[in-house]
């Protein structure tokens, strides 16, 4: 029924976005041709606000430099006539073209102009000292010195100011044409944008009209199909799910009777120990890991009789999981001499059963005692961290082991993955058993590493409905010796 539903909508909301799609095609034709239009205003506005005006101010500077050397020479000529002649036409046409420079040099300039302006300053600077030095023979008197000065100075003086002033006007005039050329190629570019952009609009309107129709008539197969992949997929979990029940029955009862006997065996031989303290102590280390096994295999069991579907009503605690799994790696610890630390914490529990909690904490802290084996022997150590967040248990555990090869990290919590420097045994599995676990409780996992210094795992599981005060005393350490772990755990409060 529900897929009837999904297909019906589909299909009417299909014709929808198709339409929404041709009318985006258009006005994407609309907005590229209003890009182009912007670009050929701004042309046009650069070319009326700087080379045009520019090229005018500059023109009228060149005359009027032309008309200032001239009434200068003619103020020598009538000196040397006897007939002296009044400064006003000289004064007028040096306050013009001092005026017209002024005005161009408030134009906006291109960065060729601006270097050019200051060349443009040199030369006029120059000239403006020899018509300076010029006034001063006259006004003295020495009309040979003057006359002298024009034709040594004061006209090659002009001709270099004239020569700047020809280069600027050129400059202009060329990015004049340039604009010109830009603004008549955006024009050309936005007529030939909007003819394709149509074209591909209206091409696009007919495939998508073709594609609706065709995905109607097909979409109707597409879901017949999907519903008997599904049943496919449904029987194959079935399948998996059988074949996981089997497969942890079949472990149980292979693993758990030999141990069995072995712990009939161990009973025995601690009453005919009498008093001996040490082969007691042997005995109940072996007692204690045998009852762990047996723990880890009626969870692992029960977690596959549940095709991974954990209980709700399963709690661990987690001081006891963490002094049991410290128990069992007591010997591994003393032979590699390696420290575990852990951290006071109030005694709390977890929403997992006893047995997959040990698994869990068994495999990340038995990785953290065989890979430290390979550091130096002053710096093996382990650190447990347990706290509560959020309603979750966080649960760390940080070691100064070589750490995980940079490429072997996105891989680390995949099947068979190990690490290549150990030469212990092992499958490869311990991380993914713990992923696995805490995944199926509605955890969280992770970890961190550098090359060199170590790494630490976390995982966090839901709190169990339960409170404690916080263990006094001296953060945990082990090294080999089982008592020493158990700071924290309930039975030691």
């Amino acid at each position: 029924m529900s897929e009837r539903i999904s297909a019906s909508w589909l299909r009417s909301v299909l014709p929808l976005a198709a339409v929404l799609l041709v009318i985006l095609s258009f006005f994407s034709v609309t907005f590229v041709v209003q890009r182009k239009t912007e670009t050929i205003d701004r042309l046009a506005r650069e070319l009326e606000a700087n080379s045009m005006p520019s090229i005018h101010r500059l023109t009228a500077a060149r005359g009027q430099l032309h008309r200032v050397t001239i009434a200068v020479r003619d103020l020598v000529r009538g000196g040397e006539a006897g007939v002296p002649r009044s400064r006003q036409d000289y004064e007028k046409a040096r306050s013009e073209l001092d005026a017209s420079m002024a005005a161009y040099l408030q134009l906006p300039m291109y960065p060729a102009e601006a270097r050019l302006n200051g060349l443009v300053a040199t030369e006029l600077s120059d000239y403006t000292r020899v018509i300076e030095n010029l006034l001063g023979s006259l006004d003295a008197g020495d009309l040979v010195a003057a006359s002298e000065l024009i034709d040594s100075e004061l006209m090659p003086a002009n001709g270099r100011v004239e020569q700047r002033q020809d280069q600027l006007i050129e400059l202009n005039a060329d990015e004049a044409r340039r604009t010109s050329q830009d603004i008549q190629g955006a024009r050309q570019q936005a007529t030939r944008l909007s003819l394709a952009l149509h074209a591909l609009a209206a091409l696009l309107s007919g495939l998508v009209l073709f594609a609706v129709a065709r995905w109607s008539r097909g979409h109707e197969r597409l879901v017949e199909a999907q519903g008997r992949l599904e049943g496919e997929r449904k029987d194959f979990a079935e399948q998996r799910a059988a074949e996981l029940e089997i497969f942890g029955a079949r472990m149980a009862h292979d693993v758990k009777t030999p141990l069995t006997a072995v712990a009939l065996h161990l009973a025995l031989a601690d009453k005919k120990a009498g008093d001996a303290t040490q082969v007691q102590a042997a005995l109940k280390k072996a007692d204690d890991g045998i009852q762990r096994v047996g723990a880890i295999i009626d969870g692992l069991l029960a977690f596959a009789r549940a095709a991974g579907q954990v209980s709700q009503d399963s709690s661990a605690d987690v001081g006891t999981a963490i002094a049991s799994s410290m128990n069992s790696l007591a010997a591994e610890v003393q032979r590699v001499g390696a420290e575990i630390t852990v951290e006071p914490f109030a005694p709390v529990r977890v929403a997992c059963s006893e047995g997959m909690l040990l698994c869990i904490i068994g495999n990340l802290l038995g990785n953290a005692v065989k890979y430290i084996a390979s550091s130096p022997a002053s710096v093996r150590l382990v650190l447990v961290r347990v706290r509560a967040k959020e309603k979750k248990i966080h649960v760390e555990i940080a070691d100064t082991g070589p750490g995980i090869p940079q490429a072997l990290q996105p891989r680390i919590y995949e099947p068979y993955v190990r690490g290549r420097d150990t030469r212990s045994p092992g499958l490869g599995l311990g991380l993914a058993t713990v992923r696995r676990i805490v995944k199926a409780h509605g955890g969280a996992l992770g970890f961190g590493s550098i090359v060199g210094r170590g790494s630490q795992f976390w995982f966090e599981l839901p709190q169990a409905r339960h409170s404690g005060h916080l263990c006094q005393g001296a953060p945990q350490v082990a090294r080999g010796v089982s008592s020493s772990s158990e700071s924290c755990s309930p039975s030691h409060r």
